[in-house]
């Protein structure tokens, strides 16, 4: 599982690089949104594997907010 130096580093490294962060967002989310297109429309089971993949990376994004919340303010 994510250890908390990895909540961490992952929440120093959005904070000072901004637009990274925001990039890895969008893709995970297109990927989420593609994948569930495919699981519903198309029936395509293998669409599974992307949605289950970007769940640990909300996780990490959840848990680094936190972290940037408490210890990373101004």
């Amino acid at each position: 599982m994510m250890t908390i130096d990895m909540i961490a580093l992952y929440a120093k490294c959005s904070k000072n690089n901004p637009l990274l962060h925001v990039g890895v967002i969008t893709v995970l989310f297109i990927i989420f949104n593609c994948s569930v297109y495919l699981l519903l429309d198309e029936g395509d089971l293998l669409a599974f594997l992307g949605v289950i993949i970007p769940l640990p990376f909300f996780f990490l994004f959840s848990k680094s907010s936190e972290y940037k919340r408490k210890y990373l303010h101004k």
